[in-house]
């Protein structure tokens, strides 16, 4: 996340235990575990202190050099926190402006070792899909990349909810993404499903309120979200998707049946849209009810059903495709029209909304710099 340090942090005379506190904040800094944001003045400040080492005063260097940088990136994250000198009640204080108070020594003494984290249930297919989104909205919206430290967490054959049962709570920090698995809005999450047992652990170990939904009203380091559309596949738009078909071979018959649900395809209707974000790419047929009675409940629209939810059978998207356009949109002869089809893909109300709520939850709960690591 990024972090900046109270006025009162700048003053002295400082206890022992504030002095380790503030050295503990910088390393953090240089492990990627946050962002420390501070303006030419308070970096000249705390350089006075005669107490930091020598890596701690090179972090506080590296600082002061990207302090325009991170102080207009920090402006567009949704929540960021305020170190304080005094431990306050409650462990945390909400603010105005998504601003938090928490106290310096707590946050340094929980979240010295480590980092932030995705969880996720598998991390091929989910890493790669957020990757593709983050870059090319990174892109589009001139957002620094290098801002974010993504760093995955997942089952390894177990699911996502027996990885936050057994995490230490230090480690929970982040953002917790699960398949919605149904074409219903949420919350509430299906019962039985790999979200509703995720979301379900996070609750029973204080990391998100009951029935918790984007940023924990709890723990403020951490948050918990569904995919905007049935799986991480559908981030994926029909332009996208329409590039990969085009690049690769053996695809002619996942187009033609494309082409006779969505005959426009890869331009959309809002309804068409809505059904795209929630087929289920993986296997169709078992989402062809759910669907059916979704599209029933939510446009009343018999046209639609007859032609869509009765032609899913062979909608499904070849199983490298996410992979695909995650490789391929870092750079390469098709970066240029994955970008392309990006945007293009944004002009639906629906993927713009469900691209931006994503990359904001990880824009602001995985803020690290990765240029650190250099140091």
């Amino acid at each position: 996340m990024f972090v900046r340090l109270d006025q009162g942090l700048f003053q002295g005379p400082y206890s022992p235990a504030i002095e380790m506190a503030l050295e503990t904040a910088l390393h953090m800094h240089r492990g990627r575990a946050h962002i420390l944001v501070m303006t030419p003045a308070e970096v000249l400040s705390l350089r006075q202190a005669t107490f930091l080492g020598i890596v701690a005063r090179t972090v506080l260097e590296a600082i002061g050099q990207h302090a325009s940088d991170y102080a207009s990136t920090e402006r567009s994250v949704d929540r960021r926190l305020l170190l304080c000198r005094d431990d306050l009640p409650g462990v945390f204080e909400a603010r105005t402006g998504g601003e938090i108070a928490v106290g310096l020594q707590w946050y340094t003494k929980r979240y010295s070792d480590g980092q932030a984290s995705i969880f996720v249930e598998n991390v091929n297919s989910d890493a790669d899909g957020i990757s593709y989104v983050l870059r090319c909205h990174g892109h589009m919206s001139r957002w620094p990349i290098q801002f974010v430290n993504m760093n995955f967490r997942h089952g390894g054959g177990s699911g996502v909810a027996a990885v936050l049962k057994a995490l230490d709570p230090k480690d929970a920090r982040g953002l917790c993404i699960v398949d919605r698995d149904c074409p219903d809005e949420v919350p509430p999450l299906k019962k039985g499903s790999t979200a509703h047992a995720a979301a379900g652990a996070a609750t029973a170990a204080g990391w998100l309120e009951q029935d918790g939904y984007g940023y924990s009203g709890k723990l403020p380091t951490f948050g918990f979200e569904t995919t905007a559309g049935w799986s991480i596949e559908n981030y994926v738009g029909p332009n996208a998707l329409r590039v990969y078909l085009n690049a690769n071979h053996g695809t002619a018959a996942t187009t033609n049946a494309l082409r006779r649900a969505f005959p426009t395809f890869p331009t959309l209707s809002e309804i068409e849209t809505w059904l795209w974000m929630r087929l289920n790419f993986k296997q169709p047929h078992l989402c062809s009810d759910a669907l059916r009675a979704a599209v029933k409940l939510r446009w009343r629209n018999d046209e639609v059903i007859e032609r869509v939810c009765d032609r899913l059978g062979g909608i499904q998207m070849p199983g490298g495709t996410v992979h695909w356009c995650a490789e391929n949109v870092v750079g390469g002869q098709f970066r240029r029209p994955l970008l392309e089809a990006f945007r293009e893909d944004c002009k639906a109300d629906q993927y713009s909304e469900a691209y931006a709520r994503l990359v904001g939850l990880i824009r602001t709960l995985l803020a690290g710099d990765v240029r650190m690591a250099q140091l």
